[in-house]
């Protein structure tokens, strides 16, 4: 992040010997619902690189670290303060990237979903895996246990290829998984708030 007057900016990270969870603040810094969820976000960064270590994100997809500390986050958060439009803003911030994501169906979010994986880039730049990464977690969340999900963390962390992880831990197919998560994604934005 930039460092401003303005400035709130976190990471968690995986250190030797100890995790480090830090916020930076600046002088003219003011509280919103965004730094109220940060540190919640950056906690999931720590449990992530303890699981996979600090080289996670050269070994997952480019969608996944972000996603799930956004969701994580956002879950853990809501316990005390209210996600709603954080989350739909969040949502809404794919217009950038897919100015058409209102219409697109499945089989486009599955396609939206494989190039931001192929194409870190294009993921990284256009804030995909903080949104888009977001709903494909909810996703998961929802039809797997945690244990599961840690366990294809685990999987790619020993060695094994992302969709050699999805298949031993979830029992689907990675294109199965990414055609299901796409049918969430259409129901979450064309049946559920608008954005």
């Amino acid at each position: 992040c930039a460092f401003t007057e303005f400035t709130q900016c976190g990471r968690g990270t995986n250190s030797s010997p100890t995790n480090i969870l830090y916020e930076v603040i600046g002088s003219s810094w003011k509280t919103s619902i965004n730094s109220r969820v940060s540190p919640n976000h950056e906690s999931v960064h720590i449990y992530q690189k303890s699981r996979i270590g600090d080289g996670m994100y050269r070994i997952l997809p480019a969608w996944f670290g972000e996603g799930q500390a956004n969701f994580l986050g956002f879950v853990t958060s809501s316990r005390f303060l209210d996600v709603t439009n954080l989350r739909s803003q969040t949502i809404s911030s794919m217009k950038g990237a897919f100015p058409d994501m209102n219409t697109f169906t499945d089989i486009q979010w599955v396609n939206a979903i494989n190039k931001c994986e192929e194409n870190v880039d294009f993921c990284v730049s256009n804030g995909l895996g903080y949104s888009l990464g977001m709903l494909i977690n909810e996703y998961l969340y929802s039809i797997f246990e945690p244990e599961q999900i840690d366990n294809v963390l685990e999987g790619v962390a020993s060695g094994i290829s992302w969709s050699d992880s999805i298949s031993r831990n979830l029992k689907v197919t990675k294109n199965s998984l990414y055609s299901e998560a796409a049918k969430y994604i259409v129901f979450e934005i064309q049946e559920g708030t608008k954005y």
